[in-house]
């Protein structure tokens, strides 16, 4: 499956697989992982703690070393930042979890697929490069598969 992944450039697959197995966090808390969760001055860090949707519990994983290679590459390869998401306001947090953006900085080789998972969570999409478009995801029971194609730059609200 992971040589698949490699051959058919599924970078952003591979990685969910890797930290999935290196964590066994749920689906919801895999995808919510952030870049700053994981990387540090640049490295990614050999060990991660998050705090899990569900049971609201702290908890601690090792990132193998193929993970983060493979993190790498997906980081460098989609340009991805460490600030890609904000917290809210105090009088928010009862409400919002977080405020979040997602955007390429440069045209992709490829599509860039991004996953929905089925979770408790509403967010808000707001495309800013087509302001006719904007998503509502959440509360539903099947995955759902998003091609933002090659260029995109999406800001968004995740509720509780």
């Amino acid at each position: 499956m992971r040589a698949r992944m490699q051959q058919e450039h599924r970078t952003r697959d591979l990685v969910l697989l890797n930290l999935g197995i290196d964590s066994k966090l749920r689906g919801c808390d895999l995808v919510a992982l952030r870049v700053r969760d994981i990387q540090h001055s640049g490295q990614i860090a050999p060990r991660a703690i998050i705090t899990q949707h569900k049971t609201g519990r702290p908890v601690q994983f090792k990132i193998t070393p193929p993970t983060r290679a493979s993190v790498e590459t997906w980081i460098r390869e989609a340009r991805l930042t460490s600030d890609d998401e904000r917290p809210p306001p105090q009088d928010l947090a009862d409400v919002v979890h977080v405020f979040w953006e997602l955007r390429t900085l440069a045209p992709l080789p490829v599509d860039f697929l991004h996953h929905a998972v089925p979770d408790a969570c509403v967010n808000l999409l707001f495309n800013q490069i087509d302001l006719q478009v904007a998503g509502v995801t959440g509360l539903h029971t099947v995955a759902t598969t998003l091609n933002l194609g090659t260029v995109f730059h999406y800001v968004g609200v995740d509720w509780h």
